[in-house]
């Protein structure tokens, strides 16, 4: 078994690591590179519509509203889904902060069916449950 190798935790911050003079496909790239993911250009938009954010690829994030640019770093959630094996515990620092009542169901959607795959989630939340 794999039993004492260390787990890479998949870590989407409250400060998202978000470079403002770079678009948020820039952004979105960069924060899966450090993953390892290269995403195509069809799974990026996917990723984007997911969270609203379909046709913003060439927007810069200094842009963006602040619930919009939670919603970039939001967007790699759709991508380590896939990768349950790889990054079986998501780290997440107040995730739905800023974000409107659909996209916080969407990500307790993600987070439920990324559970039922054998994941886990830890996260800080300030809102009542």
């Amino acid at each position: 078994g794999k039993a004492g190798l260390p787990v890479q935790p998949f870590y989407v911050a409250h400060q998202l690591g978000i470079h403002l003079q770079l678009t948020v496909e820039q952004n979105l790239r960069f924060l899966l590179a450090l993953y390892g993911i290269k995403p195509s250009a069809e799974e990026l938009e996917q990723a984007l519509d997911w969270v609203g954010l379909a046709g913003y690829e060439k927007i810069n994030c200094y842009q963006l509203s602040a619930g919009q640019t939670r919603r970039v770093g939001l967007a790699r959630l759709l991508f380590a889904l896939e990768y349950v094996a790889q990054f079986p515990c998501w780290l997440l620092d107040e995730p739905l902060t800023a974000l409107d009542v659909n996209m916080i169901a969407k990500i307790e959607h993600l987070m439920q069916t990324f559970v039922q795959r054998g994941g886990a989630v830890l996260m800080t939340s300030h809102q009542t449950v």
